[in-house]
């Protein structure tokens, strides 16, 4: 294998690698939690889907010559091109391509959202699941009326980048848990439900670990007493 063919399969590689891991950011922005992102099928789905994508536009990045002045565009702006805007196009309305003196129009849109929709439909699916499992575990023993000020707080500092934005909501969640299920009905467990809805919403803002970690270093303080 000649050194021109090695670099340009290094080239399909480091697009691919890039649109890999930028979905990987989209799904970490949008979830807060990189560890359940490997755990979910639908999470590979959509990063291999972005990465795969990349690739192809590469190759056509690469046969159009793309130039800037009279000059070609480098291997490295191909694959920063390629790697970070291939979705974004494909997310538009239309992608036109020219053939000759032709400009042909196709719109792609209904086929990308329906393949993104459902590996989006299927992680919140998986990632619910295994969340609602790890905060069951985390929060069994939490008195959420010991916890429900304290926890927030502590999750929020030790988060540190949290907007104040999210930071309202936050709040806001657990004040409307707070004023909930006021009646004790015949076989719920009204503190395990509460805390359980606790837990979840802090997990959603701060993410499983930091949750994990506030809990563990709360301790009795929060426990429930027997």
């Amino acid at each position: 294998m000649d050194t021109t063919t090695t670099d340009c399969l290094l080239c399909y590689f480091f697009s691919f690698l890039l649109g890999f891991f930028y979905s990987f950011t989209e799904l970490l922005k949008q979830f807060r939690d990189g560890s359940t992102i490997f755990r979910i099928t639908a999470g590979w789905a959509y990063m291999l889907l972005n990465g795969f994508i990349s690739i192809v536009a590469y190759y056509i990045v690469d046969i159009l010559h793309l130039k800037v002045g009279e000059k070609e565009i480098s291997e490295t702006a191909k694959i920063l091109l390629s790697g970070l805007s291939a979705m974004s196009i494909l997310r538009s309305s239309f992608f036109s391509v020219k053939v000759g003196n032709s400009q042909i129009k196709q719109e792609v849109t209904p086929v990308i959202q329906v393949i993104l929709s459902w590996v989006h439909n299927r992680f919140d699916q998986k990632r619910a699941g295994l969340m609602i499992g790890d905060v069951k575990k985390i929060m069994e023993n939490v008195d959420f009326q010991k916890a429900e000020l304290i926890l927030p707080d502590l999750c929020i500092e030790l988060m540190k980048t949290m907007s104040e934005a999210d930071q309202k909501k936050l709040g806001a969640k657990v004040q409307k848990i707070k004023s909930s299920l006021k009646l004790v009905d015949a076989g719920i467990d009204v503190n395990f439900v509460k805390a359980l809805n606790l837990g979840l919403i802090v997990a959603e803002h701060a993410g499983i670990v930091i949750l994990r970690d506030a809990v563990k270093q709360l301790g009795k303080n929060i426990e429930k007493t027997s």
